[in-house]
């Protein structure tokens, strides 16, 4: 289901070269416009949310519906893409999250959006995000040759780096210009970009073990990965930082509006903080190409610096060192994500990485427990003690791994 390797034995000097493929192009503007729209859509999501209340539990309830979907569906959402046409499922998702944006749109201008039915449609788009990012990231082994994969997971994240910049800023941009429905709307059309691109590639989508029964692959996939020591050591990390890694991103309405002053703009320019400090490694990444010496050292480098900017930026009442704490923090995530993933591709058999990306998920969907906690805490003691707590929590869960698995630094 891979594509052969070259008998001319000349390998890529850059991972960009890739793009010279029209089927990995296409692969590549498909997931940018569709991360384009998914950044878009938390600005929008919580601007809404902030102008029905002004509550910090009941905006963290919002961030909740989208995130949970993640949480309940990432080990089910790996089963489907280790069994069902990888392709396809990016295709019939991106179709109904476009709609669900289309709706929002709809209540959002004509001034019928409840809480209730916020938090309803963007549950469904939590949903739809799942069912297709592990289906997504394992059709890139079927789209490029097996020793390609770092350089083509590294600018998958040099898109999402662009998307975290671009996206917040045309969302924030467009809300500011004309109203909480353009956000979505945009978030519609890069759906639909997404799903004309898909249809246009080439490679199969159809993964190897193919027609397997549902609950008999999950409980083989999570067995295998608790029987991979370093590769369970990698999942932990990533679950473990993403239980409370995102609370920033839940209470930033909050922080905006009432700390630093700022509206939907400085809403935009402060998620896009968080993008573009995640540009710079992922480039880095790119421009090599075969395996990176180190990569498990800079997995908790990385991990680490994004610990160390959350901190900051939850002390800090000026925008201009929020805008820094936050570059920090989206470099040093960005790059823990990228080194993620490859680890886990590298350290695990090629069967099972619908399953172990699948797993992933759950750093997304885990953070509704903290994310809830820390919306009900913030009630309590203020939103810039949390977000603290938090940024120090990433880093301890780190550094606990580390000490009981010390041979994982040497990766």
């Amino acid at each position: 289901m891979t594509r052969p390797a070259r008998t001319d034995g000349r390998q890529p000097v850059l991972a960009v070269e890739l793009l010279s493929d029209p089927d990995y192009r296409r692969y590549w503007l498909g997931s940018t416009a569709f991360a384009l729209g998914i950044w878009g859509f938390l600005v929008s999501m919580g601007v809404s949310a902030r102008v029905l209340t002004d509550s910090p539990l009941r905006i963290s309830l919002v961030s909740v519906a989208y995130f949970l979907p993640m949480f309940l569906l990432a080990l089910p959402s790996g089963v489907l893409a280790d069994t069902v046409d990888r392709r396809l499922t990016v295709i019939v998702s991106r179709s109904v999250s476009a709609a669900g944006a289309l709706v929002l749109a709809a209540l959002t201008a004509s001034d019928r959006l409840g809480y209730g039915a916020l938090l309803a449609l963007c549950a469904l788009t939590g949903a739809t995000v799942v069912s297709e990012v592990a289906a997504r990231q394992a059709y890139v082994t079927q789209v490029v040759r097996p020793d390609q994969v770092v350089g083509a997971t590294a600018l998958g994240s040099v898109q999402g780096g662009i998307a975290r910049v671009v996206g917040p800023l045309v969302a924030g941009w467009l809300i500011g210009q004309w109203g909480q429905a353009a956000g979505y709307l945009f978030f519609a059309a890069a759906n639909l970009a997404c799903v004309w691109v898909f249809l246009r590639i080439k490679a199969s989508g159809v993964p190897i073990r193919s027609g397997g029964r549902p609950l008999p692959e999950l409980v083989e996939g999570v067995r295998y990965l608790w029987r991979t020591p370093d590769a369970r050591a990698v999942a932990v990390i990533s679950i473990g930082t993403g239980v409370v890694g995102w609370v920033f991103l839940a209470l930033m309405p909050l922080v905006v509006t009432d700390r630093l002053g700022g509206d939907a703009f400085t809403f935009g320019l402060l998620s896009t903080a968080v993008g573009l400090g995640s540009v710079p490694p992922s480039i880095a990444l790119a421009i090599r190409s075969g395996r990176l010496a180190g990569e498990a050292r800079l997995f908790y480098l990385s991990t680490f610096a994004w610990a160390g900017g959350v901190v900051v930026y939850g002390i800090t009442s000026s925008t201009a060192v929020a805008f820094v704490a936050l570059f920090v923090a989206g470099a040093g995530n960005g790059l823990q994500q990228v080194l993620m993933r490859t680890l886990l591709i590298r350290l695990t058999d090629p069967a099972f990485h619908g399953r172990v990306l699948g797993t992933l998920m759950l750093t997304w969907g885990a953070n509704v427990v903290g994310t809830l906690g820390g919306g009900a805490l913030a009630e309590a003691v203020g939103v810039g003690p949390v977000i603290v707590l938090s940024g120090v929590l990433i880093a301890a869960v780190a550094a606990a791994v580390l000490v009981a698995r010390p041979s994982t630094w040497r990766l």
